[in-house]
This record gives C-alpha cells, sequence and structure tokens, in this order.
C-alpha cells in the first residue's frame, strides 16, 4: 500500500513542480495541458497562445498567459447563443468567404484576427457577419 503512494507521488511530481513554475518551455506546456509539443507550437503560431523566443531553440510561455488561454474558451453553447443574434443569413461561413473574395482560408482567418471580428463557431463551422466582412473586403 505505502509502495502504491510512493509510485503515485513519483509520477505526480514533475506535474505538479510545473504547475508551481512561472516560466514554461514549450515541452513543459505539452505536459501541463497533455498535448504534444507541435499542438503548442501551433497554437503559438495561430496566436492562441503568446510566447517569447529568447533563444533560436528556447521559447518560453508565462504560466498566466496559459492559464488566461483557458479562461477566455468560450464554450459553444454559449458561441450558439452569439450566433442567434444574428440571422445565418446574415453571416458567412469561411468558405463563402474564400469562394466570394478568392483568399486562402489562411488569409481570412489573419483578417478576422487582425481585425478582431467576432467570429461564431456552430459545429465544423465558423460564421463571421456578412455585413463586417464586406466592409473589409471591399
Amino acid at each position: 500500500m505505502h509502495s502504491n503512494l510512493d509510485t503515485i507521488e513519483t509520477i505526480n511530481k514533475p506535474i505538479i513542480q510545473l504547475k508551481e513554475k512561472e516560466f514554461l518551455s514549450v515541452r513543459d506546456v505539452s505536459k501541463l495541458i497533455g498535448c504534444s509539443r507541435q499542438t503548442v507550437y501551433l497554437m503559438i503560431k495561430s496566436g492562441r497562445l503568446r510566447a517569447v523566443n529568447i533563444n533560436k531553440k528556447k521559447t518560453i510561455i508565462k504560466r498566466s498567459v496559459l492559464d488566461e488561454l483557458f479562461e477566455q474558451h468560450i464554450p459553444e453553447s454559449q458561441s450558439e447563443s452569439i450566433l442567434q443574434q444574428y440571422d445565418i443569413n446574415e453571416c458567412y461561413s469561411i468558405t463563402e468567404i474564400q469562394m466570394k473574395y478568392g483568399i486562402s482560408g489562411k488569409a481570412i482567418n489573419e483578417i478576422i484576427k487582425r481585425n478582431g471580428i467576432m467570429k461564431i463557431k456552430m459545429g465544423r463551422y465558423t460564421y463571421v457577419p456578412i455585413n463586417v466582412i464586406d466592409k473589409i473586403l471591399k
């Protein structure tokens, strides 16, 4: 019985130590939230997670930034209630924007991010208000 408790403590010790650190490496973040390092790098690249590159091979994430990431997440049920404020006919999907303006999905996401446009996720689809996108892209 005592041996089992020691084993559990040994397994959990690295996670407990990570929770106490103010600055985390990409590897630390991946262990802490249970994802791959590549996923953390993708989160940084997409702008969802702020990080500082202090060396060519050393990226640091402040613990408080990681905590903010989870506080900012809008559950899908709230996203659906935002969508109800708009008639679905008053919104474009990302694909519709691509077809209408002939630009890539990456470019559209960059425009949405740069201009702080509200996007609404519903299932697999992401919607943005027509009037906002038309004003920016015309």
